[in-house]
């Protein structure tokens, strides 16, 4: 932007270099200018263009402080200043810089006397050298849009364009001053090559503007609103980034995307407003008040705390023109400004826009006060407004005689009037009113039935300023004629359709357009039907155009609205009564919004419009505080969208409402109006929708502190291949190096996008939360809170979960979480999955199916509640990065084999904790098209059983169609979409063909015992169909099953436990719908209150001692349904068919007799496809490599060991000694620590119960002094409890001591290895059988950890320990590294100094920073 530099006269002579002409080297006039005349590309422009692109290494800076310009040059290239590479990618103009770091030299201010001016910088010369022949329109415009963005600071741009550019005449003006990347100069202390004590270092900024037609898509790739960054060095530079919240800017500064509001408060503070003065003389003191703010500014090394530039809108302000108008229209746009007030005081606290609102009369009260209903002030503050917001007009009174005394005098004006008149004025031809249901649960108000609306949503687009109603009309005449006249012309219509087009294509998925007219009658109905064909499908090829006669299109809207999903296009007479039919199905007048506009609204062109709700003033309840204002709320949103240029602040006010609105059954408040059924009045419904859309507001505050990722297509250079699993932690890794690949064994911080957790673990993630000091969350709304494991109606009463609860909802209200989820509302994983986790991102939870969200495309690694903290609190954790096993699927399952008899195949054919131990799975092959979202599900949740870290499938067109029927644009848009390399690099491979699987069971006590279903003899005491391995699909299917069941004759037996638990609400609501609650009923099945149930065994549903169950769950463990019981793995299915005569049955016949048809209806026909799918490439944030080396980055920590014959030393003072208590393969963590014995109140607590069932002599031998535990293979599998190492860290070994010493296997289980890390809790990896041997129960054995050996039996054995590991174990565990490194625990515990992390982030707690003192080496990343 600007920045201060010596003028000539001060300067070295050496630093005045030739670039030009006859020039002396050591020229030191400061008054000769460096003008483009002189520029050798101007008088031989087609001989000096070239395609490739300079060094950035080899330019120098030349200029004088008071030249018009700066300059550098390059020794092969004296002028070259800025190359811009212009090329076409799937015909979106794509611009990008080639290069941004210039390298100027900010002289050191310091060396300055008092005394000395120093004048600021004025302008920049750039040269614009096109990678093709020809600069198009658009192109030339975008540049000239940024060239504007300078010139609004005072910077004079001048352009100079080679001879070989064809520059078309309407652009060829615009581009005569363009854009250049400008810097701003931080100071970066001991940063410099030469060593000089200055500030050498430079900060890139890149300045937005008015883009020109284009600006949406290069928005979309992310081109200019995120850092450029050199092709040439290959890496990106940072964004600014302030510890704190930034102060406010002043609304008549352009914005600066990535410039720290402080430095823009400092200029302002140096009477620089509006536009920068340069040429002024500033003393030392001044130019050294804009050092300190820069010095004081944090500028991050790594995305996950960079900061995302402000969306266009989100740096001025905006006036809106109230229009309160007649009846009940104050008391509804009051709530509508109070909601959009939360929203913006909420959004300023990061730089966000201001709307300055105006009242004015408007309608009958006008009338009454000016005798006009659109009086001239009105008028003139509309015309200059941004946008218009309407409550509503008219009402019996109007119009008045105009003489109370003489009626021959007539009537006055109607309100009326003043709305059409509003709308011609302003050229408001397009009026756009979404049918759909502010909340889902509302469909039961519809006057159509609930089965006929649900899923209903259309836009009507009405042409408004034309037509009939605008055409020529006679009234009455004395032979008792009267005409009105119906006119079109082809531009009227081609406008109406090509914003159909935008608002189709906009759509995720693209909407389909119905276009109404009466072709077979009028005349320009058949000029709308040729001109819209033409405008759709020239300019929207690949939208879909369906053409109806207005007759049929209003019989379709009752009969079947759904019909008609998509945009339904319209004149305006045939829009007039379709809206109005439209506007009854929602059941209230006083839920939709309409929006009229004068323009195709753009991101760089939003339109001004009118916004109202659909209702009119109903003067009977007017000043009764009744009026249902979520119609002018949801209008204030539209304004936000298509005027305002808000879409992120639209989309949460419109969240808000829905959560306000919902009923329970989909976790909503269902605070409603009277007109809805319920009581709230206007006030307390626009108080409810400001409390829901402020957590939602201060979401979008952190967002906004993330730096964006640019799209990357292609993979780059030199890049090894990478599994799907890997490319998406490439994705998320901080500080890799180019070409930005990662490789099994790599020790990488990560960014996270989501965490989740459930009441039981937040219990003990609540202890750690504590311990840090509460320090708050990264996102508030990232994080996923479920009530689910320990919670049942029946027993709500009892202390434990009421303590759960507590704890829970006590830190949803603190921490103004936004997905907190109510008691038995979902199981942890189901709603998540459904309605939240995208394609390509990375989820950590605490729990050990956080795998679940594989299914659609997500890495979901689950882990111990103290390791989820760490990314909850800070954004990040660190992951070394696991193999990948690949299981391919081939050929199709036959019908009713899902997904949970795909996995069980899985295990049956490949074993628990074998392949798949301690990797990630891929789900991958052709199979995969006939596995439904839901299917995936299954085998993405049993990844866990299966022994992988988490279990993934690609993101395919059937995750896209999934995920498009989200309500919400927010939880579908950050959907990444990668594909694993064809050179990618499996640890193992594997084919299940999927036409061989056939109904299966897991018998206890292990998922992987697996045999077919014939094969199984058993009686049964009880049938569990439920849990979140279960998904909707499944319990549709069985409760057909069961349906069938009863077809063919057969009676549920008397004896026997039977329940059914659906994973959520609304798949509970969706069941009842379909009358399968009824069949299940009919069954002998309870229907049980979502949550873990006997899944776990822990609430209200415990199976008894000796009983035996067939469940559809994901786990058979001893114990695992209760103490003593006998738990056996099937299908949702093959458990319904069993339940008659409770005794285990193949499903094949009633499944034969199932409907396919009726079947996937009842699915909403998940194989449609969504749109074409973009498969991209993973783009880290690149550094590079600096000083200090990362510790332990490809570290193995489970190496082979090596024996070694020899005499024990003698001196053992610092070794770890003890006795063994040996342990074979696969001790899961229910066997460490029950489940009813959790969270306990401390590790002395959990310590009292640790191998409780399992090996109850256990404590007791510790105290004997058997306190080295020595086990197998898969030590810690199953669930993700970190309470199983706190209890072995909480057994009492003597009176006054805890915790056993260590614990030595063969291998553990991802989740629970770190875990013990994280709790201090040493455990070494050791494969040598010939340890083994020696180490048998009651061996000795001591541990010398600084020299990597373990003694036994006169022998030693060599191990590895990662330094990262050790680092945790020898440092406290994570909450006592927090306390040191706060945010940088991660980095200080990778790093080869940890100690320089600190003075690299200026020897503060948190936030990186590049502002650290002269000697420190900076972090590699």
């Amino acid at each position: 932007m600007v920045f201060p530099i010596r003028s000539s006269a001060q300067r070295p002579a050496h630093y005045i270099h030739s670039g030009y002409g006859d020039r002396s080297e050591t020229n030191d006039n400061a008054n000769i200018p460096i003008a483009v005349a002189e520029n050798p590309w101007k008088s031989n422009m087609s001989t000096a263009y070239r395609q490739t692109q300079p060094d950035i290494a080899s330019l120098e800076v030349i200029g004088q402080a008071d030249s018009k310009f700066i300059m550098c040059k390059e020794k092969s290239q004296p002028s070259w200043l800025v190359a811009i590479d212009q090329h076409a990618a799937d015909e979106r103009i794509r611009l990008e810089a080639s290069y941004t770091q210039l390298n100027h030299t900010l002289y050191e201010i310091s060396a300055l006397s008092p005394e000395q001016p120093v004048t600021m910088v004025e302008g920049i010369s750039v040269l614009v050298p096109p990678a093709t022949a020809t600069m198009s329109t658009h192109n030339a415009r975008i540049l000239a849009g940024l060239g504007d963005s300078l010139r609004m600071l005072g910077i004079r741009v001048s352009v100079s364009v080679p001879g070989a550019c064809s520059m078309p005449d309407e652009s060829s003006e615009m581009a005569v001053q363009i854009l250049c990347v400008p810097s701003v100069l931080a100071p970066r202390l001991g940063s410099s090559k030469n060593g000089s004590k200055g500030f050498a270092k430079e900060l890139l900024i890149s300045v937005a503007g008015w883009f020109g037609e284009k600006r949406d898509e290069l928005l979309l790739k992310h081109s200019w609103a995120s850092p450029l960054y050199s092709r040439t060095q290959g890496s990106r530079p940072t964004q600014p980034c302030l510890e704190d919240e930034p102060s406010s800017v002043d609304d008549t500064w352009p914005m600066l995307v990535g410039v720290p509001t402080v430095i823009l408060d400092t200029l302002k503070s140096l009477s620089c407003r509006g536009a920068v003065k340069f040429n002024e003389q500033l003393s030392r003191d001044e130019c050294q008040a804009i050092v300190r703010q820069l010095a004081a500014c944090r500028f991050p090394g790594f995305c996950a705390h960079g900061r995302k530039p402000p969306a266009a809108a989100m740096s001025k302000t905006y006036k809106v023109v109230v229009l309160p108008g007649d009846g009940v229209g104050p008391e509804v746009t009051a709530e509508a400004i109070k909601v959009l007030n939360a929203v913006t005081n909420t959004r300023a606290r990061a730089g966000g826009a201001k709307i300055e609102f105006e009242e004015h009369k408007f309608g009958g009260c006008a009338i009454d006060a000016t005798g006009s209903p659109f009086p001239d002030e009105t008028r003139v503050a509309c015309e200059s407004a941004d946008a218009i917001l309407l409550g509503a007009v008219g009402g019996p009174q109007w119009p008045r005689p105009v003489d109370a005394q003489d009626a021959s005098k007539g009537l006055g004006p109607r309100p009326e009037q003043g709305l059409l008149d509003l709308r011609k004025k302003l050229d408001l031809f397009a009026n756009i009113r979404p049918m759909s249901f502010p909340a889902s649960t509302l469909t039961s108000c519809s006057p159509l039935k609930e089965e006929l609306v649900r899923d209903a949503e259309f836009v009507v687009l009405r042409e408004l300023v034309g037509g009939i109603y605008f055409g020529k009309r006679g009234e009455e005449d004395a032979e008792g004629r009267a005409y009105d006249t119906m006119e079109y012309s082809v531009a009227e219509v081609e406008r109406i359709a090509r914003l159909a087009g935008v608002l189709a294509s906009n759509a995720r998925p693209p909407m389909k357009i119905h276009s109404i007219d009466k072709a077979n009658v009028l005349a320009t109905s058949r000029l709308w039907r040729r001109v819209v064909t033409d405008v759709i499908t020239r300019e929207f090829p690949k939208l879909k155009l369906e053409h109806h006669l207005v007759d049929s299109a209003s019989m379709l809207m009752v009969k079947n609205p759904r019909a008609l999903n998509g945009v339904v296009l319209t004149e305006n007479m045939f829009g007039d009564i379709l809206s109005d039919e439209a506007s009854v199905i929602p059941g209230s007048l006083g839920l939709l919004p309409s929006a009229s506009l004068n323009s195709v609204p753009s991101p760089t062109k939003p339109s001004r419009g009118l916004y109202e709700p659909i209702h009119g003033s109903a003067p009977d309840i007017a000043g009764q505080g009744i009026a249902n204002p979520v119609g002018t709320i949801l209008s204030a949103a539209m304004m936000l969208r298509y005027s305002l240029n808000m879409e992120r602040e639209a989309n949460i006010i419109e969240l808000a409402v829905r959560r306000v609105l919902d009923s329970d059954e989909l976790n909503g408040w269902g605070i409603r109006t009277k007109d809805l059924g319920g009581s709230a009045s206007t006030t307390e419904i626009g108080d409810a929708i400001v409390r829901a859309v402020v957590p939602y507001a201060e979401g979008l505050n952190v967002e906004d502190r993330t730096a964006p990722v640019p799209l990357l297509l292609e993979r780059p250079a030199g890049r090894r291949g990478m599994t799907f699993c890997e490319k998406i932690i490439a994705h998320h890794a901080i500080g890799l190096t180019a070409p930005g690949h990662v490789k099994p064994g790599d020790m990488v911080c990560v960014s996270v996008d989501w965490t989740i957790a459930s009441e039981l673990t937040w219990k003990g993630m609540d202890k750690t939360y504590n311990a840090m000091g509460r320090p708050g969350v990264n996102r508030n709304d990232r994080f996923w809170l479920a009530v689910d494991h320990t919670v049942d109606p029946r027993i709500m009463d009892q202390a434990k979960p009421q303590e759960l609860i507590a704890t829970s909802e006590q830190f949803a209200e603190e921490a103004h979480l936004v997905d907190y989820q109510r008691p038995n509302y979902s199981i942890l994983h189901t709603e998540f999955y459904r309605e939240r986790a995208q394609p390509g991102q990375l989820v950590i939870g605490a729990d050990s199916h956080t795998c679940s969200g594989g299914a659609v495309g997500a890495l979901s690694i689950g882990m111990g509640a103290a390791d989820v903290v760490m990314p909850l609190v800070t954004g990040e954790t660190w992951l070394q990065v696991p193999e990948t096993v690949e299981i391919r699927f081939v050929n199709a399952p036959p019908f009713g084999i899902g997904g949970k008899d795909i996995i069980l195949d899985v295990l049956r054919q490949l074993k628990r904790n074998t392949v798949a131990f301690e990797r990630a799975v891929e789900y991958t092959g052709p199979g995969l098209k006939y596995m439904s979202c839901d299917a995936r599900f299954a085998c993405a949740n049993m990844a866990t059983e299966f022994g992988g870290i988490a279990g993934v499938f690609e993101g395919d067109e059937i995750t896209a169609a999934y995920i498009a029927k989200r309500k919400s644009p927010e939880y579908k848009k950050h959907s990444l979409y990668f594909k694993a390399d064809a050179d990618a690099e499996y640890a193992e491979s594997h084919i299940i063909d999927l036409s061989q699987v056939d109904s299966l069971v897991a018998l206890h006590p292990s998922p992987d015992n697996v045999v077919h279903v014939d094969e199984v003899k058993m009686d049964l005491d009880g049938c569990f169909i439920g849990a979140c391995t279960t998904a909707e699909e499944d319990l549709i299917l069985a409760g057909l099953v069961l349906e069938a069941g009863f077809k063919k004759g057969l009676v549920p037996v008397a004896n026997g436990n039977r329940r059914v638990t659906p994973g959520s609400v609304p798949i509970l609501a969706k069941l009842r719908r379909l009358g399968l609650v009824d069949v299940y009923e009919r069954a002998g099945f309870k229907i049980g209150a979502p949550g873990c149930s006997y899944c776990l065994g822990i609430a209200a549903d415990v199976a008894g001692d000796g009983e035996v169950w067939l469940s559809s769950q994901n786990r058979n463990f001893k114990n695992r349904m209760g103490p003593g019981s006998i738990a056996n793995l099937a299908s949702a299915a093959t458990v319904a068919a069993s339940s008659f005569n409770m005794s285990v049955t193949n499903p094949r016949e009633l499944l034969d007799m199932i409907d396919r048809d009726r079947f996937n209806r009842m699915l909403d026909i998940w194989m449609d496809k969504a749109e074409e799918i973009v498969i991209s490439e993973p783009n880290p944030v690149l550094e590079e490599t600096r000083g200090e080396t990362i510790a332990s980055r490809n570290t193995d920590s489970v190496g082979e060991s090596a024996a070694e014959d020899g005499e024990q030393p003698i001196d053992k003072s610092k070794f770890i000694t003890g006795k063994v208590q040996r342990f074979g393969d696969n001790v899961d963590t229910d066997a460490i620590i029950p489940a009813q014995f959790m969270p306990g109140v401390s590790d002395e607590d959990l310590g009292t119960h640790a191998f409780q069932y399992y090996r109850p002599e256990f404590r007791e031998k510790v105290a004997q002094g058997f306190d080295i535990v020595v086990a197998g293979i898969g030590f810690g599998s199953g669930s993700s409890r970190e309470e199983a190492p706190r209890a072995l860290n909480g057994v009492r070994r003597s009176p006054t001591e805890l915790g056993i010493k260590a614990v030595i296997a063969k291998s553990y289980a991802f989740i629970y290895q770190r875990n013990q890390a994280n709790q201090s809790l040493l455990g070494l990896i050791l494969k040598d059988e010939k340890f083994y041997e020696l180490a048998q129960e009651g061996a000795e054995v001591s541990i010398d950890l600084a020299g990597r050996k373990i003694y036994c039996g006169g022998h030693s054995f060599t191990f590895n320990l990662s330094t990262m590991e050790e680092r945790l174990i020898t440092g406290g565990g994570v909450i006592e590294m927090y306390s040191k490194y706060s945010n940088l625990l991660f980095r200080a515990a990778i790093a080869a100094d940890p100690e320089s992390v600190l003075k690299n982030a200026g020897g503060s707690c948190g936030k990186p920073t590049s502002c650290g003192d002269s000697g420190a080496q900076q972090l590699e990343w």
